[in-house]
């Protein structure tokens, strides 16, 4: 990532941190602080805690925006209705039980996203980020950083990918770190991933045949 500490505008750049959350009162609060001062405001959306979530979260961050809505078992789905929750003109989508891991000051990050406004402004732009798992050094990338537009949407019951139906996209590598600590056994056991998921996947099947992915 290239930063011009001094782009013109670059405040006019908003930037809406979006987290998708059930029962992570163990890591809720470290996924919100850690992209807290990157951020203009945090909307946080609850599916069902039935933990200590919701009041971890009203305790330590009054000021986050906080909507509760009833799961349902798409995650594109999902992630789609929690975008109706966010105005603002940039979404960055984190997990609940990730976290940034590495320092990007507030400053920075809106500069070098004032920058490709002006750059690809004829196109929906789409940043990708590192995700590692906890303890890994190896990572994938995902589309979790993007300028809102009504051509954008998620796709796949699980898995979940960003799609663009606009006839120019841009995808941007960045240097953002993410480590996922949703990979530890007591977390896989308490959301019965390896089941839940391979049902998604078949169904995702099912619908795509033809996608490679």
């Amino acid at each position: 990532m290239n930063y011009n500490y001094h782009c013109k505008d670059s405040a006019l750049v908003k930037i809406t941190g979006l987290i998708m959350v059930k029962d992570q009162e163990k890591n809720i609060i470290n996924s919100i602080k850690s992209i807290y001062n990157q951020c203009d405001h945090i909307v946080v959306i609850d599916t069902g805690s039935t933990d200590n979530t919701i009041k971890v979260i009203k305790s330590h961050f009054p000021d986050v925006e906080l909507y509760s809505v009833s799961w349902v078992e798409n995650y594109g789905y999902m992630r789609n209705l929690c975008l109706k929750y966010v105005s603002n003109s940039w979404v960055w989508i984190v997990d609940a039980d990730e976290q940034l891991d590495n320092k990007i000051k507030n400053q920075e990050l809106h500069a070098f996203l004032k920058q490709l406004e002006m750059k690809y402004f004829d196109s929906d732009i789409i940043c990708t980020t590192k995700v590692r798992n906890i303890g890994q050094k190896a990572f994938t990338r995902k589309r979790n950083l993007f300028k809102l537009s009504n051509k954008l949407k998620y796709h796949g019951f699980v898995h979940e990918e960003l799609i663009s139906t606009h006839s120019k996209v841009k995808i941007i590598d960045t240097n953002i770190e993410l480590v996922n600590k949703g990979v530890e056994l007591s977390e896989i056991l308490k959301f019965n991933k390896p089941e839940r998921y391979c049902k998604l996947l078949l169904k995702n099947i099912d619908a795509e045949p033809t996608n490679p992915r």
